[in-house]
């Protein structure tokens, strides 16, 4: 190992490899050759960096080349290679920036080890939720803390990273107050002390208010007040910090508009009064940039006129915070380093250990984009990462790899699935049968074999939620292929024996994989499942597609149970039961059937107490009329769907309770879609701004749980939200909108958003929030009841819902049962 001179030896042993020297090469540049040199005894390896980062990569590059030898006595073999290899931009690495539980100190260092592993020099720290970086930011840290960041700083130096400490005043700073700016400059001299030389001042996510009489006397006057304010605090800081002081690396910022390319009064400003030395963060088109090209760069480079970092909000899911993101990086332009941007830092996930699979691939774009590929550099992290259990993380991470970047989720699953269908429809159970169980078997194993084979217990941990659901899903799925496949050989006798059990293994593991509130292969796998019960022939119930109002229905179940003795078929309508029968031919008549669409479902229980239920027959009686759920476009749909899932789940749950359902896009809705409709229920995917006041006047019940319309419906003022909350207490246990409970009831099955406004004085509040400020989340007037605003024409109900809705894997029984008791109470 060398540096760029070299010695002598080094010199000639690369002349005799043929390989050139690192001399001329950019900074981190180096060359690597091995081979077996004229002249010289046995094999030769040369690590030559243009510098000391250089040199520290030539000999990751040194680790990743090496493999085990073929013939099984596992000892590494290097291959003969000359490789000479640079950096295509200066910044490389991660920002922690996301909301939430902010990283361990062991979470950041085994991170800081993994940076240099993987060529990134940097390490951004401004965890939302430290207080010392936001709320708290003028108070010095806890020595114990301090501590923790000096020997952070230490890791990071011995890693060739550079550690950037960052604060983030604007919430409540004053930017004229001299004692503003003795208190940052103070915070940073401690962290100075502690060896950190790159400082970042943050003004993202704050308002656009000035928060003290001088600023308001200062900058008042200018163009934009709060750019001309922000760039005197970064100047000064500079001034007075940072160029006095030797070492000191450039300024890092991030202006309060830090996503799109458009130009603004702000914009230019900050731009104008900024100094150029200064470095800026920038987050793309988008807060998350599905897709960043060439001109976007070039467009945000001429808006901003500064050196500019991609801020890339990829892999972090504070947003989606049941999901992870475990595919590869995908969407960015190789041209992004020609055309202003200098660097790329990723905003990681709270779960530091699975998002080194995504870093993985950020650092192998960030070192060389013109030369990424996603597929195969993900496919490398998986092998890396995962060692002797990369098979396992593979079917984990491919049923977790879907995100805002590239919808398209489990790939390979899906494509199994597809041919599975081909072949059972064609009633053949083959290979395309055997590689979905084997695929499925494969999830189901992965947790399992990843704590014991994968080394790396806190990956298994924070992944423990996701692992356990693709457990009990894999299960489910398994079950229920091999049900199908039992069905299909034992032809119309729906597979008797065999079936019925695999489909009671199926419905238990789904319903355990219903208890866990993260997700996985997101709208695939339950749409498997889903269609695997409306293809079961084990029970089968048979109604009528219309009936008069009224009158008396036939309906009918068969049984192909094989050996396993019934004791009894159950018949429902939604939730409700019609009744039963002992005996087959299982026959039941329901008398004076009410109007309405009722899906009807034959429930088989075994002697043994166990039970499969048959997919629901649709029985519309008389014409009912329907309900109109307005959507929108605020969440996502998965790939192949309509609906995203809390939509989806919202339709078939009122279909469940007797509703049809007519679906249509809120921004296509006019007021007059009101008439004729049994009630209007409106899903927070779809903004405020596209309904705002269409529905106001409705002469027909609406129920809404998107916070800024209660304001816009005269329902209530002060609309708001609160998140990573799961529970309310209720407030009114005599209320129908209770439906019977009282108490604190757990509405979600993890942390979650729940709505909230000051409703009017003769709102009936069954519910509010669980915390200390008690807010309105569940709320109705009845027709002619005095609102926030105006007299209800109809009846109204706020509900506290988040995006997600009424998914059974993201709301409990007792959200549920809130929900129903919602819509019983507005359509009574």
């Amino acid at each position: 190992m060398t540096g760029a001179s070299g010695t002598p030896e080094t010199r000639r042993i690369l002349r005799s490899l043929g390989a050139d020297g690192p001399r001329g090469l950019p900074a981190e540049g180096y060359v690597l050759a091995s081979g077996r040199a004229p002249g010289l005894p046995g094999a030769q390896v040369v690590l030559a960096g243009a510098d000391a980062p250089g040199t520290y990569y030539a000999a990751q590059t040194f680790r990743q080349l090496l493999a085990p030898r073929g013939g099984g006595d596992g000892r590494p073999v290097l291959p003969a290679v000359t490789v000479r290899d640079w950096p295509s931009t200066s910044w490389r690495g991660v920002i922690e920036g996301f909301y939430g539980d902010p990283w361990t100190h062991r979470d950041r260092l085994r991170q800081l080890d993994f940076h240099g592993e993987r060529k990134m020099n940097t390490y951004v720290y401004a965890p939302k939720d430290d207080p010392y970086h936001r709320e708290k930011w003028r108070e010095p840290y806890p020595a114990d803390t301090l501590g923790e960041l000096r020997a952070l700083r230490e890791r990071a130096t011995a890693r060739h990273v550079d550690f950037v400490f960052t604060v983030s005043p604007g919430q409540d700073v004053c930017y004229s107050s001299p004692g503003d700016q003795a208190a940052l400059r103070a915070k940073a001299a401690s962290l100075w002390k502690a060896g950190v030389r790159t400082f970042g001042l943050f003004f993202d996510d704050i308002g656009r208010e000035l928060h003290c009489a001088d600023d308001e006397r200062r900058f008042g006057d200018d163009a934009d007040p709060l750019a001309a304010a922000q760039a005197h605090l970064l100047n000064s800081f500079r001034t007075d910090f940072l160029e006095p002081r030797e070492g000191a690396g450039r300024l890092l910022t991030v202006p309060t508009e830090y996503s799109g390319t458009d130009s603004s009064g702000y914009r230019e400003r900050f731009a104008e009064l900024v100094h150029d030395d200064v470095v800026l963060y920038w987050t793309g088109p988008e807060v998350v940039s599905p897709e960043i090209t060439a001109a976007d760069a070039e467009a945000a480079a001429g808006v901003f006129r500064h050196d500019l970092i991609l801020w890339d909000n990829f892999p972090v899911n504070d947003y989606l915070p049941r999901q992870l993101f475990l595919g590869p990086l995908t969407g960015r332009s190789p041209e992004l380093p020609r055309h202003g941007i200098a660097g790329i830092t990723a905003n990681p996930m709270p779960q530091s250990e699975p998002s080194k699979i995504a870093l993985a691939t950020v650092a192998d774009y960030a070192w060389n984009p013109a030369g990424y590929d996603a597929e195969r550099s993900w496919r490398a992290a998986l092998r890396d990462i995962g060692g002797s259990a990369h098979r396992a993380l593979e079917a984990f991470a491919g049923n977790s790899r879907s995100s805002d970047l590239d919808r398209t989720e489990s790939p390979r699953l899906a494509a199994l699935i597809a041919d599975f269908w081909t072949e059972h429809r064609a009633g053949r159970n083959g290979p395309a049968t055997a590689a979905l169980i084997d695929a499925f078997t494969a999830m189901r194993d992965a947790r399992d074999t990843l704590v014991r084979d994968m080394g790396n217990p806190r990956f298994t941990a924070q992944a423990k939620p996701w692992l356990t659901k693709l457990h009990h899903y894999g299960a489910a799925g398994a079950a229920a292929t091999e049900a199908l496949a039992a069905e299909t050989a034992a032809g119309t006798d729906g597979g008797g024996t065999v079936s019925w059990s695999r489909w009671r293994t199926a419905d238990r593991e789904a319903a355990r994989a219903r208890e866990t509130y993260e997700t996985v292969a997101t709208g695939v796998l339950r749409r498997f499942l889903t269609d695997a019960g409306l293809a079961r022939r084990t029970v089968t119930a048979t109604a009528p597609g219309r009936a008069e109002a009224g009158s008396d229905v036939a309906l009918r179940a068969d049984v192909r149970a094989g050996d396993t003795p019934v004791a009894k078929v159950e018949f429902h309508a939604g939730s409700r039961k019609l009744g039963e029968d002992a005996t087959a031919p299982y026959r039941l008549t329901w008398d004076s059937a009410p109007t309405g669409l009722h899906l009807v479902t034959a429930r088989a229980v075994a002697a043994d107490g166990g039970a499969v239920r048959s997919a629901a027959a649709r029985l519309t009686v008389g014409d009912p009329e329907p309900v109109l759920l307005l959507v929108g476009r605020d969440a996502p749909v998965p790939e192949g769907e309509e609906l995203s899932a809390g939509d989806a789940a919202v339709r078939d749950r009122l279909e469940h309770l007797g509703h049809p359902v007519r679906v249509l896009r809120g921004e296509d809705a006019a007021s007059g879609d009101a008439r004729g409709k049994a009630a209007v229920v409106i899903s927070s995917t779809l903004s405020s701004g596209a309904v705002r006041q269409k529905f106001t006047d409705a002469a027909v019940p609406v129920l809404v749980w998107e916070a800024y319309l209660f304001d816009d419906l005269g329902m209530a003022g002060d609309p708001g939200e609160t998140f990573r909350a799961s529970r309310l207490r209720i407030s009114d246990p005599g209320s129908p909108l209770a439906a019977g409970l009282d108490g604190e009831v757990a509405v979600y099955r993890g942390p979650d958003r729940v709505r909230w406004g000051t409703p009017g004085p003769e709102a009936e509040v069954a519910a509010v929030t669980a915390d200390g400020d008690s807010r309105p989340a569940l709320f109705g007037y009845r027709a002619g009841d005095r609102m926030a605003e105006g007299t209800a024409p109809a009846a109204r109900v706020a509900l506290f819902l988040g995006d997600e809705a009424v998914d059974p894997d993201v709301v409990t029984e007792r959200g549920l049962d809130l929900f129903d008791a919602a819509v019983r109470w507005a359509l009574r």
